[in-house]
């Protein structure tokens, strides 16, 4: 029997299969790093087959039953992420690194190269706490606990995730692409979620072709750059825009023309070493 450790904020659940073809399918559910604060609460998830089914036991819970194993990836991801999420803390689309000591976050919309300047970062010697989801707190924030998820093409930009990847479970998008799943240690440094402050907060935009500038950003115009990448819960939203505001304020903002990738991380070294 195989097991696969997946953190949420609040639990770590084993994934437990009889089968071990199933493996590499649950395995990109993958993300077992060390939080900081109180021991989760722990939770065992048994796939087991159940006639023509695979069944889901759960200590206290109804069996439920699927048709696939990637029909209980998909619900497991579901699941996983509608827990993480849940709370009344705004919630920034934005990778989470630490370098030296200070953490620097990169806000983005989709497309502008987040992900991809998070791996080049972790190449170059930063650790990754999340690439994905950070939640906002009046003085510090913190990230999701979830892998790195590489896609396909990253891996011809940067040729050094190749070895990585060639190991990692992968799901395959509608277009036939894998996308892999990358726990952030991989890169050589131990996986550590810690709650703190951000000593830097940087706003991408993608310029594909051409050449990676960096400029700092007042606050009045950084949170509303860093609002246009913030989801709130529905109730308590005013406090929750004091916050971002707030983290507008107690770090330093920087825009961010994401071109050549060298130039990039050469960037946000030269901003956190200033």
């Amino acid at each position: 029997m195989t097991q696969i450790a997946v953190r949420t904020p609040q639990r770590r659940y084993m994934i437990k299969s009889e089968v071990p073809d199933w493996e590499q399918t649950l395995r990109y559910l993958a993300c077992d790093p060390q939080i900081d604060g109180p021991e989760p609460e722990d939770i065992v998830l048994d796939i087991v087959k159940a006639g023509p089914f695979l069944q889901m036991r759960e200590a206290g819970q109804a069996g439920q039953n699927f048709a696939s194993v990637a029909d209980v990836r998909e619900h497991l991801h579901g699941r996983f992420l509608t827990e993480s999420l849940a709370g009344s803390r705004p919630v920034l689309h934005a990778a989470c690194l630490i370098y030296q000591g200070r953490r620097v976050l990169l806000a983005a919309p989709k497309n502008a190269g987040k992900s991809t300047l998070s791996l080049a970062l972790a190449l170059a010697g930063f650790a990754i706490e999340g690439d994905e989801n950070i939640f906002v707190e009046p003085a510090a924030v913190m990230a999701r606990p979830r892998a790195c998820r590489v896609k396909e093409g990253t891996l011809s930009q940067l040729p050094a995730l190749a070895p990585l990847a060639a190991n990692a479970a992968f799901v395959t998008d509608y277009h036939g692409r894998k996308i892999y799943n990358l726990p952030p240690d991989l890169f050589g440094q131990p996986w550590r979620i810690a709650r703190g402050p951000a000593h830097a907060v940087i706003v991408l935009h993608a310029n594909h072709g051409g050449m990676s500038s960096i400029r700092p950003v007042p606050p009045l115009r950084a949170t509303q750059a860093l609002m246009a990448e913030a989801a709130f819960a529905r109730e308590g939203r005013g406090a929750a825009i004091a916050v971002i505001a707030g983290l507008a304020r107690q770090a330093s903002i920087y825009e961010l023309s994401v071109g050549d990738l060298p130039v990039a991380v050469a960037c946000v070294k030269s901003v956190l070493a200033g």
